[in-house]
């Protein structure tokens, strides 16, 4: 990670340090720090002065190199920054990190943050955007930043045709570390919630619970189908109507269970007892420009991932089963004594997505780039 070296990282997020279901930003940041100078990671604003004077003197010291710090804005959000708020911004800024030169990297995550950004043209600057990103419609943004990392092909390929110096595709990935099958398997830690008297095989999904992502139609039918095996949802519900209302009626069922409120580093102990990961999404907008970290936690602990036809997720297979519709997951479930699970290749998936894979290959684009 030649590239990075002893420089200065600014990450701009739409999500806290501490967001639950997208710890894998945060692990860049943890990698990172092995090797720069210093992070600043820099949550969403408060809208509240009184809660900003009160909490900055105490920024979020995680390490030596790590600083996590809360803004005051006129806006509950990082997103679409207004002039007046980058405005605002850069005296925090200023005041937290000091001069911005061109030993600063400006990284914006999720969203972009081009008013902000512009403000520093010597600084180098990176845009990692979400599952909402549409290429065509940001154009104006490509010029603005030095490196664009879209999660799916259609993206890559498009800003690719524009610029391809600016291009890499992106990936979400796990902590290698923490999803470690043989840490796990080495532990012979059985979760309580887990301890079933029928010895069903569990199907399990971990995310966001919610019927914007969820396909619970889907889900609902599969449980009546395959009352044969078990159907373990690990997650915390976004508490929308539609959401409780298709978990009520999923409870009511005795091959499925919710669990709720796990903490994060738990959760590996779960995805071990699995049969098999499912992503079992809603073919959404959304959902189209994904690139479900849930793949790579379930495939380092080599279990095998049966998903709805996410695009990014397609190179995968046949190591990923793709289910284009319903009776497409009815057929493979049914098939389930035939996969041929390579657990090496699994775990060799989600290593080559880990940050640390992946920082270096950028690492390597980039210097390749400026040379």
């Amino acid at each position: 990670m030649i590239f990075f070296k002893n420089k200065v990282i600014i990450f701009l997020t739409k999500t806290n340090w501490d967001y639950y279901l997208h710890p894998y930003r945060t692990l860049y940041a943890k990698e990172l720090s092995k090797c720069v100078k210093k992070i600043y990671w820099i949550n969403q604003p408060t809208r509240n002065p009184l809660k900003f004077f009160s909490k900055y003197f105490e920024n979020k010291k995680l390490s030596k190199s790590v600083t996590v710090f809360t803004p005051f804005l006129l806006s509950c959000t990082n997103e679409n920054m207004t002039k007046l708020n980058a405005s605002i911004l850069s005296v925090q800024i200023f005041l937290l990190v000091g001069k911005i030169n061109a030993r600063t990297i400006l990284w914006s995550v999720y969203c972009s943050h081009k008013n902000f950004i512009i403000q520093y043209p010597s600084a180098y600057k990176i845009y990692w955007p979400g599952d909402l990103f549409v290429s065509a419609d940001e154009q104006d943004l490509f010029m603005e930043y030095n490196l664009l990392m879209p999660l799916v092909e259609k993206d890559y390929e498009y800003i690719k045709r524009k610029y391809p110096e600016k291009a890499i595709l992106s990936t979400t990935g796990c902590d290698e570390n923490m999803y470690s099958l043989k840490r796990v398997q080495e532990t012979d830690f059985v979760p309580i919630e887990l301890q079933f008297s029928d010895n069903l095989k569990i199907f399990g999904y971990v995310g966001n619970i919610s019927d914007f992502r969820l396909d619970f139609e889907l889900i609902l039918n599969l449980t009546d189908k395959f009352t044969n095996f078990r159907f373990v949802f690990i997650g915390i519900s976004d508490n929308a109507n539609t959401t409780n209302s298709y978990l009520s009626r999923l409870k009511k069922k005795s091959n499925f269970k919710l669990i709720e409120n796990l903490e994060y580093n738990q959760i590996p102990f779960y995805i071990n007892h699995f049969y098999a990961g499912i992503i079992p999404y809603k073919l959404n907008n959304f959902n189209l420009g994904t690139n479900p970290n849930k793949f790579y936690e379930y495939s380092s602990m080599g279990k095998i991932t049966i998903s709805s036809d996410i695009p990014s997720l397609r190179k995968y297979h046949p190591s990923i089963l793709i289910c284009k519709n319903e009776q497409d997951w009815i057929n493979q479930i049914s098939n389930h004594l035939d996969w041929n699970i390579d657990t090496q290749k699994l775990i060799s998936i989600a290593t080559n997505a880990s940050p640390k894979k992946s920082l270096q290959r950028m690492s390597k684009f980039i210097l390749n780039q400026i040379q």
